[in-house]
């Protein structure tokens, strides 16, 4: 009987300890921050761009989010903490489970807009739906 009523309790430890890390991990990151939702369309010459990821970066805080670019050019971003923001748009990751694989040219995404230091888009999220369009040009024009 005392070891039922041991296991019994040993039990319900177990079961309280996993609901109190489901529910303290269920927290986003900075949900305690005002936040807003963007959809950011991207654009190369007029076309969508469908392939690579947007990035929202905030030095300053170090704060932001990101998304892949899908069918339309667009990408979808959820609770990102309001402010100013670097925007970038960088290639897809390589399929790293391929040994050797083979990584596209992407030349509908210029290299100034892959990197945080060098990009000229900018996005200001403010609480709420946050709507951009970016048009991507070569660096010559």
């Amino acid at each position: 009987m005392h070891a039922l009523h041991t296991l019994q309790r040993l039990g319900l430890a177990v079961v309280l300890l996993g609901l109190g890390f489901i529910v303290g991990c269920n927290k986003s990151p900075h949900s305690d921050k005002p936040a807003g939702s963007i959809t950011a369309k991207v654009t190369y010459g007029g076309e969508p761009v469908t392939e690579g990821q947007v990035n929202f970066v905030n030095n300053s805080t170090g704060l932001g989010g990101g998304g892949s670019l899908g069918p339309g050019g667009t990408a979808t971003i959820s609770t990102v903490p309001t402010g100013k923001y670097v925007v970038t748009v960088t290639p897809p990751l390589p399929d790293m489970a391929d040994p050797n694989p083979q990584v596209p040219d992407y030349a509908n995404l210029p290299q100034k807009y892959r990197s945080e230091t060098t990009s000229t888009l900018k996005a200001e999220v403010f609480v709420g739906d946050n709507e951009f369009t970016f048009e991507l040009k070569d660096a010559e024009e």
